[in-house]
């Protein structure tokens, strides 16, 4: 990588230490961030750490407390003698899916699964304006997490209409993923809609989640349609930042005809349509 763009990409704005979060831990997210969006490519070799101590203004103590924070997360190695490493695990948190489909089965092969809820219930407001049926009509709900390595990566509550969940037990959830049950039962998936937003966990998400009460969460607010136009499934997904990000990969071909998401600003959209909070 060329030195000086190596440099712009980790100066430290102005005022950084000065937040509650400690010194490690945001030399940690800074450094993360640059290394998961495209700073290095994977077998690159880190600065060395008088550099970096200079560019941050911290320690060597603080520095290496971060490094070793990355080390555990697997993005980078040392290696003795040569010093640390860019691994290639960056390039999963670069990479973006062929399609919708193809996402869901990679995030199913990279974690596993735990039910946490399931039952038959009567959809609220909020949910049937979503899946486009009566307010009270029977709905599937369950509550999954997926964990990654066992650590909580991505909460998940569903609400599926009666025709296509019955007959769905919650063993079934435990064992394969919801789209591929749904496929079962003759669903050709069509429209994705999704919602992206930020939201604040709640004691029961933080305690699923693993994190802290107040904690930002991603949150994605997704309807699937089948190729008639028909909702099949309506998910709210949260997961912590600092585990997880989106990434929306839209080809060349594709670019003038497919829309990558518009800006929607607070207050634009019905309240229902914000009443979100993955579990209610």
């Amino acid at each position: 990588m060329n030195p000086d763009l190596r440099n712009q990409m980790f100066q430290i704005p102005a005022g950084l230490t000065r937040s509650g979060t400690s010194l490690h831990r945001q030399v940690y997210l800074v450094l993360r961030d640059r290394l998961t969006g495209g700073g290095f490519a994977p077998h690159e070799q880190l600065p060395p750490e008088p550099q970096l101590c200079q560019q941050f203004g911290v320690s060597r103590i603080t520095l290496r407390r971060a490094v070793a924070d990355l080390v555990a997360d697997g993005l980078l190695e040392r290696v003795q003698g040569r010093g640390t490493y860019v691994t290639e695990r960056v390039q999963e948190r670069r990479g973006g899916g062929a399609g919708y489909v193809d996402d869901v089965r990679q995030l199913s092969a990279a974690t596993t699964l735990k039910v946490l809820e399931f039952a038959n219930v009567a959809a609220p407001q909020w949910v049937a304006a979503r899946l486009g049926i009566p307010a009270g009509e029977v709905v599937q709900r369950s509550v999954r997490l997926r964990l990654r390595q066992a650590v909580p990566v991505v909460l998940l509550t569903a609400w599926v209409p009666r025709r296509w969940s019955q007959g769905m037990t919650r063993a079934d959830l435990g064992r394969r993923s919801l789209n591929e049950l749904l496929a079962d039962r003759g669903v050709r998936f069509g429209r994705v809609l999704q919602e992206i937003g930020a939201g604040l966990a709640d004691p029961l998400q933080a305690q699923r989640l693993d994190v802290a009460v107040g904690a930002a969460l991603l949150m994605v607010d997704r309807v699937v349609h089948d190729q008639q136009g028909a909702p099949v499934e309506y998910v709210v997904m949260a997961m912590s930042p600092q585990r997880s990000r989106m990434v929306i990969d839209t080809p060349a071909d594709s670019a003038e005809h497919v829309s990558i998401g518009r800006i929607v600003h607070v207050g634009d959209e019905p309240a229902a349509r914000r009443r979100r909070a993955a579990g209610r």
